[in-house]
């Protein structure tokens, strides 16, 4: 097969994207809206490993930083970054529950 059969990837425009982190790998759902918050649907989810996000953060800082030296400066948009923190929930080891002092009693009861 030449590479111009090659089914081509669809093109996907995205102005807001959602970080979904899990412990094993990040997705990143992308999407087109018109409004103030999230858009309603995503029509594309890329899932990676933090290896390969790793990877990809060091690709775009150095295309980022190639544009700018040919462009300039880029504007940013106020309010359009959230300053969340990146949180990784991590399992807990299940631990005993432990019965109330009453319950106790009225058990050995």
């Amino acid at each position: 097969m030449a590479a111009d059969d090659q089914p081509q990837p669809a093109l996907v425009y995205a102005n807001w994207v959602r970080l979904v982190p899990t412990p094993f790998d990040l997705a990143l759902d992308v999407g087109y809206n018109t409004q103030s918050g999230p858009p309603d649907a995503f029509p594309a989810r890329v899932v990676m490993s933090w290896e390969h996000a790793l990877v990809l953060n060091e690709l775009l800082l150095n295309a980022l930083a190639d544009y700018k030296k040919q462009a300039g400066e880029l504007r940013t948009f106020e309010g359009t970054i959230t300053e969340q923190p990146l949180v990784v929930e991590k399992k807990r080891p299940r631990q005993a529950r432990k019965r109330a002092p009453a319950a106790r009693k009225a058990r050995r009861s």
